[in-house]
């Protein structure tokens, strides 16, 4: 019989923060399938529940508080969703979830309870199913104090998953084990790689560019991407995503000393494909690719010229972008802000156009606005073609 695992209270505002993809990894053995990044695994090989809690307790870097159920349950719960929530309308600022509860509640309180309960309410518990408690709430910060009131009002201990998440557990029960997978081709880098090469022959090793008047402002097209994201404590924990990227950065000087030229440089990105692509091997879920569009209207750029037909530069940028749907993962956001920083090198073809190869390191959050935020990090490697336009008089 398979059994669900589901761990309380990690990843959440950056406390007790660990790569949940990694803890499937390590637990191959059982056919572990990793879902989200709340602590929401799929154990599909059958296992003892105490030696599955020793295997868990033993590896997670932290002590964290272990519920399970079997996994029938979950398709049980699934299987009359239609009546578990009739009457609930399907908006946007509204989520349905499923609280498992640690025991069975030897009695409930009358049913359906509005939190808080005077004034508008943020949750509405709609009724109890066996140890799932259902319901609804809204996308508000303050909604999390009445999620973790929940276990208080059933005495019991209990933790909180959305309803994609519930049915992305279904459906992982319901597809048996996974198929292996042949590593995928990094054809995207591959392209990429070709442009900058293309670009490279492209620069005459004898151009001779004088520098930019302190007037010129410039654009600069550019194509970029970036292979599996990093993951750290700090910053992003959202692991095996690519990103492509396609945007224009624009540049007006505002200071110049020397060979050196600072700038205010904004960014429009038209097109951001956030795709998830699991590990050689990996039994995680994989989620469809996500498209969005973004803006960065607060930025600067530091060039200098070294020499008469090259230059270099580092930028730093903030903004946000919008999504087609919740990035990195369900139940966060599809609007996000986004920093950025980073540097390269820039090549003159002729005095007013320029090659550019570089290099950004881009987060993506949504500041905790959601109950959510694992953060999603990019190693972001582009090449671009810079246009210089002088005003008249």
């Amino acid at each position: 019989m398979a059994l669900v695992v589901l761990l309380k209270g990690v990843n959440v505002g950056g406390h007790r923060s660990f790569r949940p993809s990694a803890l499937s990894e390590q637990l191959k053995q059982f056919e572990a399938v990793n879902i989200g990044t709340a602590g929401t695994l799929v154990i599909r090989r059958p296992v003892g529940r105490t030696q599955l809690r020793a295997e868990l307790e033993r590896r997670l870097p932290f002590e964290a508080e272990i519920l399970m159920c079997d996994g029938r349950e979950i398709r049980s719960l699934v299987s009359h969703d239609r009546s578990l929530f009739a009457g609930q309308p399907v908006r946007d600022d509204m989520v349905r979830f499923a609280s498992l509860l640690a025991r069975r509640p030897r009695s409930a309180p009358p049913l359906p309870m509005r939190l808080p309960s005077s004034g508008p309410w943020l949750l509405k518990i709609l009724g109890i199913d066996d140890r799932f408690v259902f319901g609804v709430y809204r996308r508000q910060m303050k909604v999390i104090k009445h999620l973790e009131a929940v276990g208080q009002i059933f005495r019991t201990s209990a933790t909180t998953r959305n309803w994609n998440t519930i049915t992305a557990i279904a459906k992982v029960l319901d597809e048996g084990s996974p198929k292996p997978r042949k590593p995928r081709s990094n054809a995207m880098q591959r392209q990429v790689a070709l442009g900058m090469m293309l670009a490279l022959s492209a620069v005459p090793v004898a151009a001779q560019r004088p520098l930019v008047d302190a007037a010129a402002w410039s654009l600069a097209p550019y194509v970029g991407a970036a292979q599996h994201s990093p993951v750290g404590r700090q910053w992003g924990i959202t692991p095996d995503r690519q990103h492509l990227v396609l945007g224009v950065h624009l540049e007006a000087p505002v200071l110049r000393v020397g060979p050196a030229t600072l700038s205010y440089a904004p960014s429009v990105t038209p097109l951001i494909r956030i795709t998830h692509v699991r590990s050689a091997g990996s039994t995680e879920l994989q989620e469809p690719p996500a498209i969005g569009m973004g803006v960065a209207p607060f930025g600067f750029a530091l060039r200098i010229q070294v020499a008469p037909s090259l230059g270099v530069f580092g930028s730093s940028a903030v903004g946000a972008a919008w999504f087609s749907r919740q990035v990195p993962v369900p139940d966060s956001r599809e609007f996000n802000f986004t920093l950025e920083w980073g540097g390269g090198i820039e090549l003159w073809r002729t005095p007013s156009q320029s090659v550019e190869l570089g290099y950004t390191f881009h987060h993506l959050s949504n500041l905790y606005s959601r109950p959510q935020n694992p953060g999603l990090d990019a190693n972001l490697f582009y090449a671009g073609w810079r246009w210089y336009v002088r005003p008249r008089g």
